[in-house]
């Protein structure tokens, strides 16, 4: 600062920037309520139909635009490796909210099969998660008493060590 002044540099004053907002998870539609309504979702319950990750062929998008005095379009979702199932969502005014009301459509028709599948994997999941907690307590506990067999050893052996040592 001092070197600045002495050279005539002018010195800006300190200037904080400004942190943007964060949106919190349900704001963003990704949290504890479950992921955002629509292709999301209709994504997660194939996996579940499926038992398998979803390509982009599991799910496709068929989007057609409305002529009129407005542009309006309609979404068909198909699932080809599922029955060839397939919906057709409500008419809307552009091609992202048309592929979410179908992806709804579906989702909503697809819901009562799926539950009991994803209950199954909720459990699955949470005995699992048990299981590794489980194996986790076993092998700290064993380090646990490694590491006490050890230290008793040691004390017992520099114990010795020092009194011979001293004498």
């Amino acid at each position: 600062a001092a070197a600045a002044a002495a050279w005539g540099v002018p010195q800006w004053p300190a200037v904080r920037g400004q942190k943007r907002g964060r949106k919190t998870m349900e704001e963003e539609g990704d949290g504890p309520g479950g992921p955002p309504e629509g292709k999301s979702q209709l994504v997660h319950v194939v996996q579940l139909l499926l038992n398998r990750p979803v390509t982009k062929d599991d799910v496709v998008y068929e989007t057609t635009e409305i002529e009129g005095d407005t542009k309006n379009y309609v979404t068909t979702v198909s699932l080809p490796s599922y029955e060839g199932k397939s919906w057709q969502g409500e008419t809307v005014t552009n091609k992202k909210e048309a592929e979410m009301s179908a992806a709804k459509m579906a989702y909503e028709s697809l819901s009562p099969i799926t539950q009991p599948l994803e209950d199954a994997r909720k459990a699955k999941k949470v005995a699992m998660q048990a299981e590794k907690l489980t194996r986790l307590k076993e092998t700290q506990a064993a380090k646990k008493a490694t590491r006490e067999a050890a230290k008793a050893g040691m004390t017992g052996g520099l114990a010795g060590i020092t009194g011979a040592g001293l004498s």
